[in-house]
């Protein structure tokens, strides 16, 4: 198994977009679980499942946890390929966020530990959340193989890169292999080029105003004939990931909230 979490501490860079694109190509090659836990938006349940349903979503599971013996009642939706299923995030995102890092350690562990036990891959969507300020993210980090961080050449999405960077290397034994995919990138020299990235990628995605316009509707922009190098790119990150697996044995880290 091989947890690939796509993630961006400010909204609007393409993360969603990438994630759904991503987890279709690798579904084409493995039995694939997408993970939607973007809340109210549902990006990437509408890219790759516009009709599954919300109820008994991932929220939902971790503000109901079964009971010791019962298992898991996730709702799992079948994806256009055989070989890719998609989890919707549920109704009960806001009270799941008010539990502390213990609360939601546990729950989390228990959602984990049964699906990656019955997908070789799974990519997780997460909103664009703060993680110093995310208890949910902060438990979920620790079952995360491989951190994509996405960004876009502007400051404010280059900031936030950076203090996730930082705050993951410095909180997480051992920590994710990390990666990053600067999305529509059109040339510009920018400082995350200096971040090291051992076991992963730095991928730039270039600025491809068809995609941009595709992304506006939920449609996979992988199926686009004109994204030529879209599609590349999204080749690439799968075939990141895939590698990627071969250097890590999936573990629970240890989160130090010093």
């Amino acid at each position: 198994m091989h947890v690939a979490l796509f993630y961006s501490g400010k909204g609007g860079v393409g993360k969603s977009t990438l994630a759904a694109n991503v987890a279709y190509v690798l579904s084409t090659r493995y039995q694939t679980l997408a993970m939607d836990w973007s809340g109210a938006d549902r990006t990437l349940s509408a890219l790759l499942a516009p009709g599954c349903p919300n109820e008994d979503g991932i929220y939902d599971v971790l503000f109901a946890p079964p009971e010791a013996g019962d298992k898991t009642k996730l709702t799992v939706c079948g994806g256009e390929l055989p070989g890719l299923q998609i989890a919707p995030p549920g109704d009960t995102e806001a009270p799941v966020l008010k539990l502390d890092f213990y609360a939601a350690a546990q729950r989390v562990d228990l959602l984990m530990n049964a699906l990656t036990r019955r997908y070789p891959f799974i990519v997780v969507d997460y909103p664009s959340r703060q993680i110093q300020f995310d208890p949910v993210l902060q438990a979920l980090m620790r079952h995360v193989d491989h951190l994509i961080l996405v960004t876009q050449p502007i400051q404010t999405s280059l900031n936030e890169l950076k203090y996730t960077y930082d705050f993951v290397l410095r909180h997480y034994r051992p920590p994710p292999i990390i990666s990053i995919a600067t999305n529509m990138w059109t040339g510009e020299k920018t400082y995350e080029e200096g971040l090291k990235t051992p076991g992963g990628f730095h991928i730039k995605v270039k600025a491809d105003p068809t995609v941009y316009a595709l992304g506006r509707v939920p449609k996979l922009q992988y199926k686009c004939a004109e994204c030529k190098d879209f599609r590349r790119a999204v080749e690439q990150i799968a075939d990141g990931i895939i590698q990627a697996k071969l250097a890590r044995r999936h573990q629970v880290a240890v989160f130090s909230p010093s």
